[in-house]
């Protein structure tokens, strides 16, 4: 937050531990590069997969889940086998417009 991005849900008002939804992250920012452990939810806007995302996957420091939500329905989106191609190799667990959770 002190690096640019914005709070929209949550903090420290309370006792009840709801996520802080942080954005707009960028790589500039250490929760960009960083593995959360607390209830901190970072969304980094994207444009291109290849471009945008696959190198910062590919290139992390952690790999257990990833999720990535569109603005189409999944079902009908013929981008979800390119993004299944491209990220099983790296993570253990694909969420595509679902959140991340225990498995």
């Amino acid at each position: 937050v002190n690096e640019g991005g914005g709070t929209l849900v949550g903090g420290p008002e309370s006792t009840l531990m709801i996520p802080a939804v942080l954005y707009p992250v960028t790589s500039e920012m250490r929760v960009y590069t960083e593995e959360q452990f607390g209830p901190v939810i970072p969304i980094v806007p994207y444009t291109d997969l290849e471009t945008d995302v696959v190198p910062y996957a590919r290139d992390g420091d952690y790999g257990q889940q990833v999720a990535i939500f569109t603005s189409e329905n999944y079902d009908s989106n013929d981008n979800v086998p390119s993004i299944l191609d491209r990220f099983a190799p790296i993570f253990g667990k694909i969420n595509i417009n679902q959140q991340c959770g225990r498995s």
